[in-house]
């Protein structure tokens, strides 16, 4: 996340560095406390906070930022060719034209060979008021801090249903969304569910390959499936649609419930609803009760 000169926005992890510091100085006696401030733009300003304490050194910059600035917008970093591909916070913000961004979210590294410059967030992140990102979870440990469209800050658990629709309202759970799970076991990816890759994850999907001979992918464009493909090539991904990948009992399930000319819907459910956010990363495991202000 970032701010910009002329919207100003901020990184959402800004407002989650404050707990630690926060508990870090109330656990240690300050003996020595020196606070630098800096006016970065209207409504924004950065604390340079020196302290000395019992247990030693702890020094932070704090970003303060006032969201009912009308210069201010808050709005999450991810790099522009693709989701998964992983960029410094300073690369980040240079290419969003930002005068102040934070490291923040937590995700996993790519592990097969080669990957090792690309990355998977976890949970589902909102960017621009749009899911970029997902997983299909109702587990009650992924809390996620949100700016709401009314610019409340709001702390809770985000539960993702993901599907796709067929023409005849059947619903096919959807596992991921622009993003692909690791088996630890297996020592490879798990395709077994349904995947759905769109432009924001790249302009090609995956593609069978030498691990994955017999990869299925759906190519669905302007709601209707033009092309099912299994144990071939990657394909380009429409601009105007997705591509549906899956493996083993998946393939069989798009050829059961889909045809070339079929209409198909991807639809993303989420409970707070994301179409009420401006942004939303998940921030780590808390205990207690939602939280807004």
């Amino acid at each position: 996340m970032y701010i910009r000169k002329t919207a100003v926005p901020i990184l959402l992890a800004a407002i989650i560095a404050l707990a630690p510091l926060s508990s870090a100085a109330s656990a240690s006696k300050v003996i020595h406390r020196k606070v630098e401030r800096e006016n970065v733009t209207s409504g924004v300003t950065l604390d340079k906070i020196t302290m000395y304490t019992v247990d030693g050194w702890i020094k932070a910059n704090v970003l303060t930022v006032d969201l009912t600035d009308p210069n201010v917008k808050v709005d999450v970093l991810c790099d522009s060719g693709s989701v998964i591909n992983l960029s410094t916070t300073l690369d980040l913000a240079r290419n969003e034209g930002a005068v102040a961004a934070v490291n923040a979210g937590f995700f996993e590294w790519d592990r097969e060979p080669g990957g090792s410059g690309r990355g998977y967030y976890y949970g589902t992140l909102v960017k621009s008021g749009q899911v970029v990102m997902a997983s299909n979870s109702t587990r009650s440990d992924l809390a996620t801090l949100t700016i709401s469209r009314l610019n409340e800050i709001i702390y809770d658990y985000l539960k993702t249903e993901m599907y796709l629709m067929t023409s005849w309202g059947q619903k096919l759970p959807v596992s991921q969304y622009n993003r692909r799970r690791w088996d630890s076991a297996k020592s490879a990816w798990d395709y077994s569910g349904l995947t759905v890759l769109d432009r924001k994850w790249g302009n090609t999907s995956i593609g069978a390959s030498q691990n994955y001979p017999n990869l299925a992918e759906m190519v669905v464009k302007n709601g209707r499936v033009v092309e099912i493909r299994v144990g071939k090539p990657a394909v380009t991904i429409p601009g105007n649609g997705y591509v549906v990948v899956t493996n083993g009992s998946g393939v069989q399930t798009l050829q059961k419930y889909f045809a070339v000319g079929d209409y198909v819907d991807f639809i993303i459910s989420t409970k707070p609803a994301w179409q009420n956010a401006k942004i939303s990363e998940y921030s780590r495991k808390v205990t207690g009760k939602p939280a807004k202000c």
